[in-house]
């Protein structure tokens, strides 16, 4: 959840090629949008867990790799 109680979430990809989504729900749970998860440094991974602290997104992939990407004006 943001600081707005948005939940976001994302789905387990079986393939590491396939672009892997994260949705925006709002409090009460009705669907908003999805985006792409970021490309980090140039290579697209795959996230495991996504947590949401202090207007950053932190991503964590299944060999413990962390990634941090700052909340944007439109999300």
């Amino acid at each position: 959840m943001d600081n707005d109680e948005n939940i976001y979430a994302s789905l387990l990809l079986k393939k590491q090629t396939d672009k892997q989504k994260i949705f925006v729900f709002s409090p009460k749970g009705d669907f908003l949008y999805w985006k792409n998860t970021p490309d980090f440094a140039g290579n697209r991974v795959r996230v495991e867990d996504l947590y949401y602290f202090m207007d950053s997104f932190v991503f964590k992939t299944p060999d413990n790799e962390i990634y941090m990407a700052k909340k944007g004006k439109n999300e």
